[in-house]
């Protein structure tokens, strides 16, 4: 393909990274349009424990200097690695893959994947991972708590009803780890009791502009959290749950619809009107199931690599 050109990132590929970027995805879930200032403080200048952004490994692709494609790819810090997987040696991942649907089939993604996976290859490392979901260091929000560019409360993920992503990356060997499903409801309709502290056991709100934190307290101790921030570049009318974690011995005993009924009351007097979260079945059935007891209702599926 004579005209097709893949290069390295550079400030001047901005304004088409931009305009690339909000043509494509304004029809995704939970989309807000970005400018040259968004993205260069949520990518070109992100540092964050798991990795920093390098333009040696943000790959563009063109056609007749038309964007037509980009592949985010990095190296896992040793210490995060360390921490969150518990490895000792070296992790690539794929942050972001995008080619646009009017060039697909002609080979575009297939030349950026090449590129990065031969520089992995250049770098020794013997094992790279697709991560779309919250420790994605550019696309997540395990860190910042920031809303996502779009798709899902916890980051950019892949619909589950797209087959022609899934079959590009099963040439490659890359399986979804999980199905991921989003739920939502309208913050009205939640019907919750009031929580009644016994036992030594209450409640802690950390209560902010943006975000919301429900803990459950024994002694000061915490032993279980609910957090939820407010999706507000997309619409400011809606929260995002982002995590719901009990501890075991804390489990089965109702505390967890006291978390929710909290977050719940207080979104009510943020005038919120409507409230989701990415729940995964393979790891927490009970999870889905006590979102759709209070009135939560399936939205769509994702793949999780």
């Amino acid at each position: 393909m004579a005209d097709l050109v893949i290069k390295e990132f550079q400030k001047s590929d901005l304004p088409k990274i931009v305009d690339f970027w909000n043509t494509n995805f304004k029809g995704r879930r939970n989309f807000w349009r970005i400018t040259k200032k968004t993205f260069i403080k949520r990518i070109v200048l992100k540092k964050s424990s798991v990795a920093v952004f390098d333009p040696h490994t943000y790959l563009v692709a063109l056609l007749d200097d038309k964007m037509i494609g980009i592949l985010h790819y990095g190296v896992f810090d040793k210490q995060a690695l360390k921490i969150l997987f518990n490895r000792e040696d070296s992790l690539g991942f794929i942050a972001f893959l995008f080619v646009s649907p009017k060039h697909r089939r002609i080979g575009v993604g297939k030349h950026l994947m090449d590129q990065a996976l031969k520089d992995f290859s250049n770098m020794g490392i013997k094992k790279t991972i697709i991560d779309g979901q919250c420790l994605n260091p550019f696309y997540g929000n395990a860190e910042d708590m920031e809303q996502p560019f779009f798709d899902t409360p916890e980051g950019v993920s892949i619909p589950s009803v797209d087959m022609e992503t899934y079959n590009f990356f099963y040439k490659y060997g890359f399986m979804p780890r999980y199905r991921g499903i989003t739920l939502s409801a309208q913050v009205k309709d939640i019907k919750i009791d009031k929580f009644k502290a016994e036992n030594g056991f209450e409640l802690g709100i950390k209560n902010t502009v943006g975000m919301v934190v429900v803990n459950l307290l024994k002694s000061k101790k915490i032993l279980g959290v609910l957090d939820a921030l407010q999706m507000k570049q997309s619409d400011k009318k809606k929260w995002g749950i982002h995590t719901l974690e009990i501890a075991d011995e804390c489990r089965g005993k109702g505390f967890g619809k006291y978390l929710l009924g909290k977050l719940v009351e207080t979104l009510k007097k943020k005038k919120a009107k409507t409230i989701e979260c990415i729940s995964i079945r393979e790891l927490s059935s009970e999870a889905i199931n006590f979102y759709q007891h209070y009135g939560f209702k399936k939205e769509c599926e994702w793949f999780i690599y």
